[in-house]
C-alpha cells in the first residue's frame, strides 16, 4: 500500500536497446504528488486508491523545461512543454514496478519508499 512518503522513482525507456535511465524522488502525501529531478523537470499530480479495482490510480503532469529531451528521446523542445501520464499501479509491496506510456512511449518506473515526508 502506497503510504505519504518520499520515494525514489526510477524510470527507463523500453522502445530503444539503449534506453535511457533515470531516477528523481518524489513526495506523496495525502493524495498529492510532487517530485522534481536534476535536470528542472517538475512533477505535479494526484493519486488515489480505488477498493473496486485495487489499484492505485495517479494523473500527473511532467513539465518538461526549455531544451528538455524525454528519456523516450522525444524532444529537445526548445520552449519546454508538459505531458500528462496516467497510470494505474496494481501492485502492492516496494518496490512497485509498472509499464506506463509516456508520449506515446513505453517507460518501465520502479517505485521504492525511501522514508517519511518531514515535518
Amino acid at each position: 500500500m502506497l503510504k505519504d512518503g518520499i520515494y525514489e522513482l526510477s524510470y527507463r525507456a523500453e522502445a530503444t536497446p539503449y534506453a535511457g535511465f533515470d531516477s528523481l524522488l518524489i513526495a506523496l502525501r495525502g493524495g498529492a504528488v510532487l517530485g522534481t529531478d536534476r535536470w528542472g523537470g517538475v512533477l505535479l499530480g494526484r493519486y488515489e486508491y480505488d477498493p473496486g479495482s485495487k489499484q492505485y490510480r495517479v494523473n500527473v503532469c511532467l513539465q518538461v523545461p526549455p531544451g528538455g529531451t524525454l528519456v523516450t528521446e522525444n524532444g529537445p523542445r526548445e520552449s519546454g512543454g508538459y505531458v500528462d501520464i496516467e497510470a494505474a499501479l496494481d501492485k502492492d509491496g516496494d518496490p512497485i514496478s509498472e509499464l506506463v506510456e509516456v508520449a506515446g512511449q513505453p517507460v518501465r518506473i520502479s517505485l521504492v519508499y525511501r522514508g517519511p515526508v518531514p515535518v
